[in-house]
Parts: structure tokens; C-alpha cells; sequence
């Protein structure tokens, strides 16, 4: 329920007045992993408290699932983090089996901004399995370039249009599979983490996480199918507690 409520109030309060991308720069706006795809392990990339060290120094041996987000995102970067903390509390995985990893794709934000995101969106049992990566632009683009990972600035909002996905990587950096974060449910955690592909991996995502894409129509089927549930259970859920404050004050009066 939080998620479709966040689809939908995501794409209310974070439309811009002044649209600063095109719908048709929206459609580049994508997930597409090339064959092989892998996080270079030799990245050199520095966290929130200012180490700078590899991926695989981060990982210490172990697979991780690897979001991509703009720390002051306004509208889907957290409802991913939920949606992933959720997902891994119900499959019950020990939490020194993986590791969380967030990557910044907006090089202006701030350590503070970073923590803040975690605190609020990542289940306080998961923090410290939890990575939070903010890297310089020219390593911004050299990790999602080698995944796939196409995103565009939208000046008029000052945010980043990019797709809502979660990577499972081997700790080599591998890339195991590219999931929804809103289908982790679908997902045997367990067995992904184990090595075994996930069923029903999806090559292309395109869900964008931004407030133009459900205006633009960018949204793909069961996004906007969800959003529009979101809003049909708001609407009859207004209707029965006013229905109520009306029942009850006649039968008082």
C-alpha cells in the first residue's frame, strides 16, 4: 500500500511548473544491461564517511543488491530503499550476507543528505549492512555505463530522471540480475542471493523515477495501472471517513 500511495503522490507534489527534459529525452531514460554486465570492481569510489575504496574493499566477499539514487530525491528513491528493505526483512536473510549498496548519481549531494535517506527509508536491522557510495561525475558514469543504467538531469526541477531498478551483484561485481523494485515480492531472495538467477528477470526497465513521467505517459503498464489503484483507493477512502464524520454527527445531533 505505501508503494502505490508514493507512486501516486510522487507524481502529484513533484510535477514541475516548467518541464526541463522532453518526453522524447524521457525515452532514453532506461535499464538495459549489456551481455556480461558488471560493476567494475576497481572503482575507486568514496562513502559517506569520506573512505574512498573499491567495491569489492566494500563488499568484503559478500553479493549485493545495488541501487542507484539521488540522495534528495523528491519522489521514487526512497519508496526503492522501503521496497527493498521490506522485501529482504520478509525473506528473513541474515543480515552478514549481503550488503546494500547506494550509489549517488547526483555528485552535489552531501554525506548528511545520504544519511538522511537511509535513516528514513532502510529498516534500522539492515543499516549496517548498508553502503552509501557518493562518487565524483566521471565515476557516476563509468558505473552505469558498464550496467546499463541511463539517466538524464532535469534542470527545471533540479533532479535526475532515471529508472526505478534494483542489480543484484556477485561480489566480484558481477551482475546476477536486474530487478523491479516493486516486484520483490515475486523474488525468492534467498536463492537469488545463493547464485541462482531470479525468475522472471526484466532485460529492460523504464520505470522513471520522476515526477514528469507519469505526465509524459513514460510510466510502463503495471506502474501506471498501480498508480491508477493508488488513486481510485485515496478517492473511496476519503468518501467512506467523510461518510463517517456525517454519520456519526447526525446521530449525536
Amino acid at each position: 500500500m505505501r508503494i502505490f500511495l508514493a507512486l501516486l503522490l510522487a507524481a502529484i507534489l513533484a510535477a514541475p511548473a516548467q518541464a526541463g527534459v522532453t518526453a522524447a529525452q524521457l525515452s532514453g531514460v532506461e535499464a538495459k544491461s549489456p551481455a556480461h554486465a558488471r560493476f567494475d570492481p576497481a572503482l575507486v569510489i568514496a562513502d559517506v564517511t569520506g573512505r574512498r575504496a573499491t567495491l569489492t574493499a566494500f563488499l568484503h566477499g559478500r553479493p549485493a543488491f545495488l541501487v542507484f539514487a539521488d540522495y534528495t530525491c523528491h519522489t521514487l528513491c526512497g519508496t526503492e530503499l522501503f521496497s527493498l528493505g521490506a522485501a529482504l526483512e520478509q525473506a528473513r536473510l541474515p543480515p552478514d550476507s549481503f550488503q546494500i549498496v547506494v550509489m549517488g548519481i547526483d555528485p552535489k549531494d552531501t554525506a548528511a543528505a545520504a544519511l538522511a535517506m537511509a535513516k528514513a527509508e532502510i529498516p534500522m536491522a539492515l543499516q549496517g549492512a548498508t553502503t552509501l557510495l557518493l562518487p565524483d561525475a566521471k565515476t557516476v558514469e563509468q558505473a552505469t555505463g558498464g550496467l546499463g543504467f541511463h539517466y538524464i538531469y532535469d534542470p527545471g526541477i533540479d533532479q535526475f530522471a532515471h529508472p526505478a531498478v534494483v542489480y543484484l551483484l556477485a561480489p566480484n561485481g558481477t551482475v546476477r540480475g536486474v530487478l523491479s523494485p516493486f516486484d520483490l515480492a515475486a523474488v525468492d531472495l534467498k536463492d537469488a542471493l545463493a547464485g541462482e538467477p531470479p525468475p522472471g528477470l526484466v532485460g529492460t526497465i523504464r520505470s522513471l523515477c520522476n515526477g514528469l513521467a507519469l505526465l509524459t505517459g513514460m510510466y510502463d503498464g503495471p506502474v501506471l495501472l498501480a498508480t491508477k489503484a493508488a488513486a481510485a483507493i485515496v478517492v473511496l477512502s476519503l468518501a467512506g471517513f467523510i461518510a463517517l464524520l456525517i454519520c456519526r454527527r447526525g446521530r449525536s445531533s
